[in-house]
């Protein structure tokens, strides 16, 4: 619903500083991130989560980190002096992304080695998949800041 309100305010009232078609592309990032996020949060309530694995406690730590850097990186994107700060910012999500990577690699390596209830196995294979699509969202949008900034500066 947002990205419809935002796409008519840039069809008829707004003459941005970049091109429309960046707008709506950080717009759909940011959309998609904030799927994720509800995804993991939904799911923990479908699959009735009582207790939280130390891996998944870790993931959305790591979760938290980057989104914290993309919110640094979309604060310092509306000017584009700052440029330097959403590239930083960018680096640094893509290496919480790599952790990640790491993580959820190590994470399904434990789950199918200790856990013996397969009801649990698909459950958490869904939470780990679903923080690990979260921090993929992340990296893309912290790359598509950096590509309008580099295209505009």
């Amino acid at each position: 619903r947002a990205l419809h309100k935002m796409r008519n305010y840039l069809i008829k009232d707004f003459l941005p500083p970049i091109d429309r078609e960046d707008i709506v592309l950080i717009g759909h990032r940011l959309d998609d991130l904030e799927d994720g996020i509800d995804e993991i949060l939904i799911n923990f309530n479908i699959l009735n989560i009582t207790a939280v694995r130390e891996d998944a406690i870790e993931f959305a730590e790591l979760l938290i980190e980057c989104v914290i850097s993309v919110k640094d990186a979309l604060e310092n994107f509306k000017n584009f002096k700052k440029a330097d700060i959403v590239k930083e910012k960018s680096i640094a999500i893509n290496v919480l992304e790599e952790k990640a990577d790491r993580l959820y690699e190590r994470a399904m390596k434990n789950l199918y080695k200790e856990e013996k209830d397969p009801i649990e196995i698909i459950k958490w294979t869904t939470i780990y998949n679903c923080l690990e699509n979260s921090t993929d969202a992340c990296e893309k949008l912290g790359d598509s800041l950096e590509d309008v900034v580099m295209k505009n500066s």
